[in-house]
């Protein structure tokens, strides 16, 4: 597919069950974009043309989107539900990743984060509530965390509109049974808000431990009897972490409740604990967003482990920092996912360097797309580290070193406390730096 209506499809952002999402742009003006301007197209799957009530679903999910004012909430532009056409839904392109990547991405973040992440998320909830819809979805899945850190709800394909008749489809929640709430399973006539606060209860929960509620079990049936009478296994040692954990925590478990009479009624009263905890922090340091720029085509299957164990790594000692580092060999490195075109990974990845306040390199094995993302960086003068073995065949070239590059920091090493030592004296001597740079005006980190 390379065009759908007015709109160019330039590449595929992922998929599930109701259809695909693309990343496309107009190719006319439009109110919200112009040719060029890149906008997300969801496109759903021929079953929706001929299942009971899913061309209404479409078009209920169209009417909130686009009709709420949030930024919290993922606004929707454009609807096409003509027979003669594959329906689609046009909205706003998030640069990011669901918030269900991002945690095993970025677990543990840090207090603040964690923190104003949740915040974003309830107001987009309150935003939903007062406008008397409830999502009946919400879901990591279903947060989208853009670049620089503004998560908003998405997908309103299953929301029940206060006075609107319409059925949702009886499979809805198939698929995400581990974040409904237990009346939502069984059935039970409660369509009010508390069956989302329970979701928002398993979001901060998987927040704070890194994973889903019941994330080991797989089997349906085992699945619904957990959610129905058993609840989520929980890390004590979390109760003795600095603020917010333990008060987040106790919030999860409330909104956790098998009961609904049992947990908070409102968002709002959840909103009123989270702006009270989010008072510890101040509102001037905020998170930076950093890109591991490594070799993932080409490399021997020994240098595998190498590249894991320098990404992961760079990744822990900055979040010790605020630096919260985008590592593409999680996330698309062709050589675990073959279904992706190489060239395309490439091209998503060096996006990022767009937003990224820190470039670190691994130079330990040449590469070309490496060698493009220097030359990025170097344009737009990305503070940059370069790291690499003292027993790396490949040298780096003073090209690169005494290019127009923001070199902070060039990296040997031939231990891991040796790394350790030299990447934090690195960061830690030009935080101010850092920040400098995050703080100076680049339109490509308004994407989100």
């Amino acid at each position: 597919m390379s065009k759908i209506g007015d709109y160019r499809i330039i590449q595929k952002l992922g998929c599930g069950g109701a259809g695909d999402v693309f990343l496309a742009t107009p190719v006319r003006e439009k109110k919200f974009a112009n040719p060029g301007e890149p906008v997300a197209i969801k496109c759903y799957n021929d079953r929706v043309l001929t299942a009971p009530n899913q061309l209404a679903r479409v078009r209920r999910e169209f009417d909130v989107g686009s009709q709420l004012a949030s930024p919290h909430v993922v606004r929707m532009h454009e609807c096409n539900i003509d027979e003669k056409d594959r329906p689609y839904l046009v909205m706003e392109y998030i640069d990011g990743m669901p918030l269900s990547q991002w945690i095993p991405m970025f677990h543990s973040a840090s207090g603040a984060l964690v923190i104003k992440t949740l915040l974003s998320v309830a107001r987009g909830i309150q935003a939903l509530h007062e406008a008397k819809i409830v999502h009946r979805d919400i879901k990591p899945e279903n947060i989208m965390m853009s670049s620089n850190f503004a998560p908003k709800l998405m997908d309103f394909g299953v929301v029940k509109i206060e006075h609107v008749d319409g059925e949702t489809p009886s499979d809805s929640f198939i698929g995400t049974i581990r974040n409904a709430s237990p009346e939502w399973l069984q059935g039970k006539e409660h369509d009010d808000v508390r069956m989302d606060l329970y979701s928002f209860g398993t979001v901060i929960y998987a927040m704070l431990h890194g994973h889903q509620v019941f994330h080991k079990e797989r089997q349906f049936a085992q699945l619904m009897e957990l959610v129905l009478h058993q609840k989520p296994r929980i890390d004590e040692s979390l109760r003795t972490h600095s603020e917010p954990v333990p008060t987040l925590l106790q919030m999860a478990e409330k909104l956790l409740e098998k009961e609904p009479d049992k947990r908070p009624s409102t968002i709002a009263e959840v909103l009123g604990v989270l702006e009270e905890a989010n008072k510890l922090f101040p509102s001037e340091i905020k998170a930076l967003h950093g890109y591991m720029a490594t070799a993932l085509t080409g490399v021997r299957e020994d240098a595998h482990d190498l590249i894991g164990f320098q990404s992961g790594f760079v990744a822990d000692v900055c979040k010790d920092f605020g630096i919260y580092v985008y590592q593409p060999r999680m996330m698309t490195d062709p050589l675990a996912h073959p279904n992706v075109d190489a060239e395309i990974v490439y091209a998503q990845d060096r996006k990022r360097i767009l937003t990224a306040d820190l470039l670190v390199i691994s130079a330990d094995h040449p590469s070309f797309g490496v060698g493009q993302e220097i030359e990025i960086a170097a344009s737009f003068g990305v503070p940059t580290i370069i790291i690499q073995r003292n027993t790396a065949k490949a040298k780096i070239s003073r090209m690169i070193t005494g290019s127009p590059l923001n070199l902070i920091g060039e990296i040997t090493y031939s231990s891991r406390e040796e790394l350790n030592e030299k990447l934090r004296e690195a960061i830690g001597n030009n935080m101010e730096k850092i920040r400098s740079f995050e703080a100076s005006i680049r339109p490509e980190r308004h994407h989100g």
